[in-house]
């Protein structure tokens, strides 16, 4: 219920599908309590596109972890891996070395 009801009120201000993800997750504010990660072609259309092992696709992670922190995000991010294909293992090894550049990165302070 309370998932539904967050998801309703994000709808109500911004509606993701206009591709705006920075005013949707602001609009979301502290209803935001957790966030689950994966590699991903931007502009995938397929699951296999949409869901790949954390170091692959187009999808610029560290900005999306630098907004997740503009914004004051401080729940748990999950990786999702769901219906990849490989080796369980090798796919979660190469995530979770992309989840450490990507967090180092985003930690850094812009030029």
């Amino acid at each position: 219920m309370a998932a539904q009801r967050a998801a309703n009120t994000v709808s109500r201000r911004q509606s993701a599908r206009d591709g705006n993800l920075r005013a949707t997750l602001k609009s979301a504010g502290n209803l935001l309590w957790r966030v689950s990660i994966c590699g991903a072609d931007t502009d995938g259309k397929s699951w296999g596109e949409l869901i790949q092992p954390l170091d692959r696709g187009s999808f610029d992670q560290v900005a999306f972890l630098r907004l997740l922190r503009e914004i004051g995000f401080t729940g748990d991010v999950g990786l999702q891996c769901y219906a990849i294909r490989g080796d369980a293992r090798e796919n979660l090894s190469r995530s979770i070395a992309a989840w450490r550049e990507y967090l180092a990165e985003s930690l850094k302070e812009d030029d």
